[in-house]
């Protein structure tokens, strides 16, 4: 198809490209005279799929105890038409993927660490994201649960007891399970005994 002369570029739709094929341009120029020579660009290949999906996990394990670093890896990734280009990195929830961090490369290795965070206590969702030279995208994801928050103790009951061998029995202090502060009217022996409750909520 002509283009004039003294033309440098020239843009047209081409809708019968198929996947994985190798394609060039090819300009031809022509002189007054009919002599003609036709040159060809350096060519693209179509890439019409995202990558094959695999796996991702936190190597920090189902909890950890940081909320500013994250240590991922992933396998399994593929693309074998025009090849994976970088992976992407971001934290937040399944229903908003860069809540807490936003989509960051990771380059072309097969882990990472992520730092630099302020991840809050519970569930963190990590999406890996992998991006082809046509630029399409696959996601996998791994939940992480983020504990930082100390155990909740209720309050630490003390009670005594005299010793058997005690020469002065009446001394014996009140009974496990005061609440209040104890009194103990002598030093005669004892055995001191304590309980507690305590949960973690993370």
């Amino acid at each position: 198809e002509a283009v004039g002369v003294d033309v440098r570029s020239a843009t047209r739709n081409v809708p019968w490209l198929e996947h994985n094929r190798s394609y060039v341009s090819v300009v031809e120029a022509t002189d007054a005279l009919g002599n003609s020579i036709a040159c060809l660009s350096n060519g693209f290949v179509t890439d019409f799929t995202p990558p094959s999906a695999g796996g991702v996990l936190s190597e920090l394990g189902s909890a950890q105890i940081v909320d500013h670093l994250v240590h991922v890896s992933w396998y399994g990734f593929s693309d074998p038409e025009s090849g994976i280009r970088e992976y992407l990195v971001a934290l937040g929830t399944l229903s908003s993927p860069q809540r807490y961090a936003p989509f960051r490369s990771v380059g072309l290795g097969s882990e990472a660490l992520v730092g630099g965070l302020e991840l809050p206590q519970g569930q963190v969702v990590l999406t890996l994201r992998a991006v082809n030279h046509a630029d399409r995208t696959t996601d996998a994801y791994v939940a992480i649960e983020v504990d930082t928050a100390a155990p909740e103790c209720g309050p630490v009951l003390l009670g005594t007891h005299a010793n058997a061998n005690a020469s002065n029995a009446s001394n014996a202090a009140a009974a496990l399970g005061t609440a209040g502060p104890l009194f103990v009217r002598g030093p005669v022996p004892l055995t001191l005994s304590a309980s507690w409750s305590c949960v973690d909520p993370g």
